[in-house]
This record gives C-alpha cells, sequence and structure tokens, in this order.
C-alpha cells in the first residue's frame, strides 16, 4: 500500500459498502411497491369516529338519563324492555316476544304522545347507562341478562366483539345498542342518532360486519355515507367486487383513485379491471 493511501478494505470503506447496499434494498423496495399490480381488493376502509363529536353525544346521553320521566307509563315501558331481555335470555318462542316487542310500541306511541319525544329520550339513555354498569359488571347476574337479552350475540355476530372481548370502537358498541332499544319500541334502528351514531352504527355494519352479505353491506354503506361516511367510493369498490360485480367495482374504485389516489387503490383498481375483463362463465 502506498504511503498516506486509505486502505480500501478498512472499517471506512466497509461501512460506505453497508450503507450502499442498504440504499440499494430500499430503492428496489420502493420500486417494486410503486410498481402496478393487479391486486383482488377485499378489504374495506376502517371506520374512523371524530372524538369530539363522540364525546357530544355521550355528554348528551348523560343529560338526557338524568332527565328519564318516571311516570306509571315510562316505568311501564322501561320494565316491559327488560322483560323482553329475560325472554330473550331464556329463548323463548319468537312469536311471544315479537308480540312483546308489538306491546312496547304501543305503550312506546302512548309514552310519546302524551310526554313528547324528550321521553323517550330520556329513557333510552338512561337504558344506555344500564348498559354501561351491566358492561363494567356493576349490576347482578339475573339484572345483566335482563339488560343486554341476545345483544351479546347479536355483536358478536357483527364482529363487534370476539370471545367476549370488544373488537369495534366502545362508543360502536353502544351505538349497536341505542340501535337495539329503537327496533324493540318500533322505531327504526337509527331514530334519533346524531350523525357521528349514524356513521358508527351504519359504518361499523358496511365496513366490518363480514358476517352480512355484500348487498347488506352495500345498503348500510348508503346510509353510512348519508350519514358523513368517508372513504364511501373505495368501500363501494371492495363491496361490489366481494358480490363479484366487477364492472361496479371498477366504476367505483375509478372514483375513489381520483378521489384520494394512493398506490392500494390503484393496485385494486387494475385488480378490478382484471376480474371485469374475465369472460363470463
Amino acid at each position: 500500500m502506498i504511503a498516506g493511501m486509505a486502505d480500501p478494505t478498512g472499517p471506512r470503506s466497509s461501512v460506505v459498502m453497508l450503507y450502499a447496499l442498504w440504499m440499494l434494498t430500499v430503492c428496489c423496495v420502493v420500486v417494486l411497491v410503486a410498481l402496478p399490480r393487479a391486486l383482488a381488493p377485499e378489504q374495506t376502509p376502517q371506520l374512523v369516529l371524530d372524538r369530539s363529536a363522540v364525546a357530544t353525544v355521550l355528554a348528551a346521553d348523560r343529560k338526557a338519563s338524568a332527565t328519564a320521566p318516571k311516570t306509571p307509563l315510562a316505568l311501564e315501558l322501561d320494565l316491559r324492555f327488560l322483560e323482553l331481555g329475560a325472554a330473550e335470555d331464556r329463548n323463548e318462542p319468537s312469536a311471544r316476544t315479537k308480540l312483546q316487542r308489538q306491546g312496547l310500541a304501543r305503550i312506546h306511541q302512548r309514552l310519546v304522545g302524551e310526554a313528547g319525544e324528550a321521553a323517550s329520550l330520556g329513557l333510552r339513555a338512561a337504558a344506555m347507562e344500564r348498559l354501561e354498569a351491566a358492561l363494567s359488571a356493576r349490576l347482578s347476574a339475573d339484572e345483566t341478562r335482563r339488560v343486554l337479552g341476545v345483544f351479546p350475540e347479536a355483536a358478536a355476530r357483527h364482529h363487534a366483539t370476539r370471545d367476549g372481548n370488544e373488537v369495534a370502537p366502545h362508543f360502536v358498541l353502544r351505538t349497536l345498542y341505542k340501535a337495539r332499544w329503537n327496533l324493540a319500541m318500533g322505531l327504526a334502528a337509527d331514530h334519533a342518532f346524531a350523525p357521528v351514531e349514524g356513521r358508527a352504527y351504519h359504518g361499523w355494519l358496511a365496513l366490518h360486519a363480514h358476517n352480512l352479505g355484500p348487498g347488506m353491506r352495500s345498503k348500510a354503506l348508503l346510509a353510512y355515507e348519508r350519514a358523513g361516511g368517508r372513504y364511501v367510493a373505495e368501500a363501494q369498490g371492495v363491496l361490489a367486487f366481494l358480490g363479484q360485480d366487477y364492472e361496479q367495482s371498477v366504476a367505483a374504485l375509478t372514483l375513489a383513485y381520483q378521489t384520494t389516489p394512493s398506490l392500494r387503490v390503484r393496485n385494486w383498481l387494475r385488480g378490478a379491471q382484471v376480474a371485469a375483463a374475465q369472460p363470463a362463465e
């Protein structure tokens, strides 16, 4: 080695080579990721809820619960709702529980007619407080069964819980129970929902309730969009693909890519285009 020249096999040269190799690897990964690929669009976007909107609803529920009516009619309605839960827990015949729901709807109509919508919403909010008590083991086993009825099975079926543990955001679980109360009273599932509750309810069914067919999820997605849901076109593309409506999937994913371009949506669009180009069986 000539005096004054660095040893090309020395430590510094090794570091430079390692750095160059690392940079080459990174570049290769970037190129591979960026290359257009045809991937099956099978994963809907995640449901994301605004925290401040959620907090506003929770505060409103607490306030409404404190003003829940205690009239004989209101108490009867509340008792009948708990009796429905007990009947469901005992797995009584559906004909009997149907009659119970019809009775609840009649009493609810009388309550609203006599005391107004605020009385109904107060009782619903009180039922939500009772749900929280049941979920946090602050009620007896018998009372918990009366409060929940078949709700645990429904939550698991819609993938909001798994093995008794919450998978969905807790606010989604609350909203599913609020929908249960509404349906028991003969109301629409999303009756008197705040926009964020509509997004929580319909959004969860559309984006995460994989037990539902693509048709039912697509219907929920429309309600989710009306409630202000995000990434609807992307979700439409996925659901259409799962339902084997590949042309609709291409149309929806094209819109999604034009609105919010991403490598993921681009590759899904190519996958939908490949599927749409295949001859029908």
